[in-house]
């Protein structure tokens, strides 16, 4: 059923471009990339970007199952096909069980079956025409996350155009019978290079009669953006995690063969390092060296000379002997990291950025409607 849905889909265009979630050759870093490029290129042109990120409360448990089934047969999914959609949805019952008692069964009007593969894509299919609720601003959507990008190059019109685009994802909501938690939706301005530092006038953003907070950071798509677009407080932040994995590793190591150490490194502390690199691993060197220490730290106490780097710290200096008392620039000089890199094949964080940006742009070169061939020619 999932197949030949999903085929059906995406053959006829049905699913609208914004949609980045549950789809295949889309992912949070295309959405990421997407969202921060058409940022800095309103940048570019002197506007006023006004990023609302909206927050959905239990998305996948208020679907309406006679709007859902609606939807569906105005994209053609019709007859049999919707009929068996209808049934897969409805005549489902809940009930909880506790300590070996259990309620009375309730039926499920509402919501899709969470932990099937269908699920996601009903979702998917319920929010497609969000997008074409307004056309103020750019939809960037990722499952139940809806994020909006409203820029016009004055500052009262971009407000403007915010607050309007807002009352028609309101009407929206309604009614398909979806909620906005306004107390978890935010809003961020982003301002062009000559107005930067300047004071800005009174406004506000509002979603009903709920005014959003507006502020200076934000996380989206689990990477923190911030106003200058500067990635100095995503970078202190993963620094942080980055720092607490490392100690994980240097409690756990000694208990895991060293042929499993590798992967230790990719799993714990090089999957949090690379996610979302190609956003915001474009920084100086400066930015990125608390991370580069904190790699190269975490090298030498999975893949280094344990003696040369841990063990000589365990014991005073003072309780050495008198001759060994006075420690010189061998003792604190480090392990050089380079060949722990190129040995076990692993990346720098400033390579990465390179590796992952080439990554990306063939996966999109891929998934593009145009040949590559021509891309390259113009080239």
């Amino acid at each position: 059923m999932y197949t030949r849905l999903y085929k059906f889909l995406t053959s006829n265009g049905i699913l609208n471009d914004k949609q980045f979630g549950f789809r295949e050759g889309h992912s949070t870093s295309h959405a990421l990339n997407f969202s921060i490029e058409h940022i800095r290129e309103k940048l570019r042109l002197k506007h006023h970007v006004i990023a609302v990120f909206i927050d959905l409360s239990k998305a996948f448990d208020t679907l309406d199952h006679n709007i859902l089934l609606e939807k569906l047969e105005s994209y053609g999914i019709r007859g049999v096909a919707n009929d068996l959609l209808r049934s897969y949805l409805t005549n489902r019952n809940q009930y909880t069980s506790a300590l070996g008692e259990s309620s009375g069964l309730n039926p499920i009007i509402y919501g899709v079956p969470q932990g099937s593969c269908l699920g996601p894509l009903l979702f998917l299919i319920y929010i497609n025409d969000l997008c074409n609720s307004s056309d103020l601003g750019e939809f960037v959507l990722f499952a139940d996350d809806t994020n909006i990008f409203v820029s016009d190059p004055c500052e009262n019109m971009a407000y403007q155009k915010a607050n309007n685009i807002l009352k028609c994802v309101q009407s929206y909501m309604h009614v398909n019978k979806l909620h906005i938690n306004a107390s978890k939706s935010c809003y961020m301005q982003f301002k062009p290079t000559r107005i930067k530092g300047s004071q800005s006038q009174n406004h506000s953003v509002r979603i009903g009669n709920n005014t959003l907070e507006k502020v200076s950071t934000t996380k989206f798509l689990g990477v923190i953006i911030d106003e200058e677009l500067s990635w100095v407080p995503h970078i202190n932040d993963l620094s942080k995690r980055l720092k607490y994995h490392i100690g994980s590793i240097k409690r756990i190591k000694q208990n895991i063969p060293s042929t499993l150490h590798k992967s230790i490194y990719h799993t714990l502390f090089e999957s949090h390092l690379h996610y979302g690199i190609t956003v915001w691993g474009g920084v100086s060197k400066s930015k990125l060296d608390p991370l580069f220490k904190a790699q190269k730290k975490c090298l030498r106490i999975l893949f280094g000379d344990e003696e040369a780097y841990l063990n000589k710290f365990k014991t005073c200096a003072r309780t050495r002997p008198i001759e060994s008392m006075n420690l010189g620039k061998e003792f604190f000089k480090k392990e050089e990291s380079k060949p722990l890199f190129n040995s076990n094949e692993i990346l720098t964080v400033h390579n990465a950025y390179i590796y992952h940006m080439i990554l990306t742009t063939f996966k999109i070169l891929k998934y593009t409607k145009f040949e590559i061939g021509i891309i390259f020619v113009a080239m």
